[in-house]
Protein backbone atom coordinates (compact mmCIF):
# COMPACT_ATOMS: atom_id res chain seq x y z
CA UNK A 1 0.00 0.00 0.00
CA UNK A 2 1.56 3.20 -1.14
CA UNK A 3 -0.63 5.62 0.74
CA UNK A 4 -1.67 4.91 4.33
CA UNK A 5 -5.36 5.17 5.10
CA UNK A 6 -6.17 8.55 6.65
CA UNK A 7 -9.21 9.30 8.81
CA UNK A 8 -12.09 11.01 7.07
CA UNK A 9 -12.19 14.70 8.16
CA UNK A 10 -15.95 14.86 7.56
CA UNK A 11 -18.33 13.62 10.25
CA UNK A 12 -20.14 10.41 9.43
CA UNK A 13 -23.44 10.90 7.64
CA UNK A 14 -26.59 9.72 9.39
CA UNK A 15 -28.33 7.15 7.33
CA UNK A 16 -31.74 8.43 8.51
CA UNK A 17 -34.15 9.30 5.69
CA UNK A 18 -35.28 12.42 7.63
CA UNK A 19 -33.33 15.66 7.33
CA UNK A 20 -31.51 16.78 10.47
CA UNK A 21 -32.38 20.06 12.16
CA UNK A 22 -29.50 22.47 12.74
CA UNK A 23 -28.20 22.48 16.30
CA UNK A 24 -27.87 25.71 18.28
CA UNK A 25 -29.88 28.02 20.46
CA UNK A 26 -33.60 27.82 20.26
CA UNK A 27 -35.62 31.01 20.65
CA UNK A 28 -37.82 29.52 23.36
CA UNK A 29 -34.73 28.50 25.38
CA UNK A 30 -33.20 31.97 25.16
CA UNK A 31 -36.46 33.70 26.06
CA UNK A 32 -36.90 31.35 29.04
CA UNK A 33 -33.47 32.28 30.36
CA UNK A 34 -34.16 35.99 29.88
CA UNK A 35 -37.51 35.78 31.67
CA UNK A 36 -35.96 33.80 34.53
CA UNK A 37 -33.20 36.36 35.00
CA UNK A 38 -35.70 39.23 34.88
CA UNK A 39 -37.81 37.49 37.53
CA UNK A 40 -34.77 37.07 39.77
CA UNK A 41 -33.90 40.73 39.26
CA UNK A 42 -37.34 41.65 40.58
CA UNK A 43 -37.49 39.17 43.47
CA UNK A 44 -33.96 39.49 44.91
CA UNK A 45 -34.30 43.15 46.04
CA UNK A 46 -37.48 42.19 47.90
CA UNK A 47 -35.52 39.62 49.89
CA UNK A 48 -32.70 41.99 50.86
CA UNK A 49 -32.76 43.72 54.25
CA UNK A 50 -34.54 47.06 54.20
CA UNK A 51 -31.59 49.29 55.05
CA UNK A 52 -29.29 47.98 52.32
CA UNK A 53 -32.06 47.95 49.75
CA UNK A 54 -33.06 51.58 50.21
CA UNK A 55 -29.97 53.15 51.74
CA UNK A 56 -32.18 54.93 54.29
CA UNK A 57 -29.61 54.83 57.09
CA UNK A 58 -26.87 56.05 54.78
CA UNK A 59 -28.51 59.36 53.85
CA UNK A 60 -28.50 61.08 57.24
CA UNK A 61 -25.17 59.55 58.29
CA UNK A 62 -23.57 60.73 55.07
CA UNK A 63 -25.11 64.22 55.18
CA UNK A 64 -24.40 64.79 58.87
CA UNK A 65 -20.85 63.47 58.47
CA UNK A 66 -20.18 65.76 55.49
CA UNK A 67 -21.69 68.73 57.35
CA UNK A 68 -19.51 68.13 60.39
CA UNK A 69 -16.36 67.85 58.27
CA UNK A 70 -17.46 71.04 56.49
CA UNK A 71 -17.88 72.77 59.87
CA UNK A 72 -14.39 71.73 60.94
CA UNK A 73 -12.89 73.18 57.76
CA UNK A 74 -15.07 76.30 58.06
CA UNK A 75 -13.83 76.82 61.62
CA UNK A 76 -10.17 76.36 60.67
CA UNK A 77 -10.55 78.90 57.85
CA UNK A 78 -12.78 81.51 59.55
CA UNK A 79 -12.26 80.84 63.28
CA UNK A 80 -16.01 80.41 63.80
CA UNK A 81 -18.77 77.91 63.04
CA UNK A 82 -21.44 78.43 60.41
CA UNK A 83 -25.11 78.59 61.41
CA UNK A 84 -26.24 77.49 57.94
CA UNK A 85 -25.85 74.30 55.95
CA UNK A 86 -25.84 76.29 52.72
CA UNK A 87 -22.92 78.47 53.91
CA UNK A 88 -20.73 75.35 54.07
CA UNK A 89 -21.00 75.06 50.28
CA UNK A 90 -21.44 71.28 50.27
CA UNK A 91 -24.68 71.09 48.28
CA UNK A 92 -26.53 69.28 51.06
CA UNK A 93 -30.27 70.05 50.94
CA UNK A 94 -32.04 71.16 54.12
CA UNK A 95 -34.99 68.85 53.32
CA UNK A 96 -35.12 65.56 51.42
CA UNK A 97 -37.93 63.05 50.93
CA UNK A 98 -36.94 61.31 54.16
CA UNK A 99 -35.21 63.86 56.43
CA UNK A 100 -35.13 67.48 57.44
CA UNK A 101 -31.72 68.93 58.41
CA UNK A 102 -31.18 71.75 60.92
CA UNK A 103 -28.21 73.52 62.46
CA UNK A 104 -27.87 75.13 65.90
CA UNK A 105 -24.80 77.22 66.66
CA UNK A 106 -23.58 77.54 70.24
CA UNK A 107 -20.61 79.46 71.70
CA UNK A 108 -18.21 76.48 71.61
CA UNK A 109 -20.09 73.99 69.45
CA UNK A 110 -22.36 73.54 66.48
CA UNK A 111 -25.09 70.88 66.39
CA UNK A 112 -26.46 69.28 63.20
CA UNK A 113 -29.81 67.51 63.36
CA UNK A 114 -31.33 64.95 60.96
CA UNK A 115 -35.03 64.67 61.77
CA UNK A 116 -36.95 61.96 59.91
CA UNK A 117 -40.10 63.00 58.10
CA UNK A 118 -43.01 60.81 59.27
CA UNK A 119 -44.00 58.26 56.58
CA UNK A 120 -47.50 59.69 56.24
CA UNK A 121 -46.00 63.10 55.30
CA UNK A 122 -43.16 61.81 53.13
CA UNK A 123 -43.48 61.53 49.39
CA UNK A 124 -42.10 58.07 48.79
CA UNK A 125 -42.62 54.98 46.68
CA UNK A 126 -40.92 52.54 49.04
CA UNK A 127 -42.52 49.15 49.46
CA UNK A 128 -42.47 49.39 53.27
CA UNK A 129 -42.68 52.43 55.46
CA UNK A 130 -40.52 51.45 58.41
CA UNK A 131 -39.80 54.04 61.08
CA UNK A 132 -36.56 55.91 60.60
CA UNK A 133 -34.11 56.94 63.29
CA UNK A 134 -33.20 60.53 64.01
CA UNK A 135 -29.53 61.49 64.12
CA UNK A 136 -27.55 64.27 65.63
CA UNK A 137 -23.96 65.32 65.12
CA UNK A 138 -21.86 67.97 66.78
CA UNK A 139 -18.51 69.66 66.49
CA UNK A 140 -17.12 70.83 69.85
CA UNK A 141 -14.15 73.09 70.48
CA UNK A 142 -11.81 71.23 72.79
CA UNK A 143 -8.64 72.61 74.31
CA UNK A 144 -5.47 71.15 72.85
CA UNK A 145 -3.64 69.16 75.55
CA UNK A 146 -0.24 70.33 74.31
CA UNK A 147 -1.29 73.98 74.03
CA UNK A 148 -4.36 74.84 76.17
CA UNK A 149 -4.81 78.22 74.40
CA UNK A 150 -5.43 76.40 71.11
CA UNK A 151 -8.92 75.02 70.48
CA UNK A 152 -9.37 71.93 68.28
CA UNK A 153 -12.71 71.08 66.63
CA UNK A 154 -13.79 67.49 67.43
CA UNK A 155 -16.89 65.78 65.99
CA UNK A 156 -19.34 63.08 67.04
CA UNK A 157 -22.39 61.47 65.34
CA UNK A 158 -25.17 59.80 67.31
CA UNK A 159 -28.20 57.79 66.18
CA UNK A 160 -31.49 57.79 68.09
CA UNK A 161 -34.31 55.27 68.31
CA UNK A 162 -36.46 54.33 65.32
CA UNK A 163 -39.79 56.04 65.06
CA UNK A 164 -38.73 59.17 66.93
CA UNK A 165 -39.69 62.13 64.72
CA UNK A 166 -38.81 64.84 67.24
CA UNK A 167 -35.75 67.05 67.46
CA UNK A 168 -32.92 64.80 68.76
CA UNK A 169 -31.23 65.48 72.07
CA UNK A 170 -27.86 67.09 71.59
CA UNK A 171 -24.48 65.55 72.44
CA UNK A 172 -22.59 66.91 75.43
CA UNK A 173 -19.00 67.15 76.65
CA UNK A 174 -18.06 64.76 79.44
CA UNK A 175 -14.53 65.26 80.76
CA UNK A 176 -13.66 67.21 77.62
CA UNK A 177 -14.84 64.37 75.35
CA UNK A 178 -17.93 64.51 73.05
CA UNK A 179 -20.57 62.06 74.28
CA UNK A 180 -23.91 60.94 72.84
CA UNK A 181 -27.09 61.66 74.81
CA UNK A 182 -28.87 58.88 76.71
CA UNK A 183 -30.53 56.23 74.49
CA UNK A 184 -28.38 57.20 71.49
CA UNK A 185 -25.69 55.13 69.81
CA UNK A 186 -22.40 56.65 68.67
CA UNK A 187 -21.66 55.96 65.02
Amino acid sequence: MLFPKQPNPLPPQDSSPFPQKPKGFKLWKVSGVVISLAGLGFIIPLLLPYESACGCADEPRSNIGASLRGQQVYFLEKNQFSDSIDALGLGIPTTTQKYQYKVAKEPNAVIHYAIPIPPEKAVSFERKQRPRANMVGAVFLIANQDNPQEMIPEAIICQGQRGDYSLPSKPILVKNKPTCPANYTQL
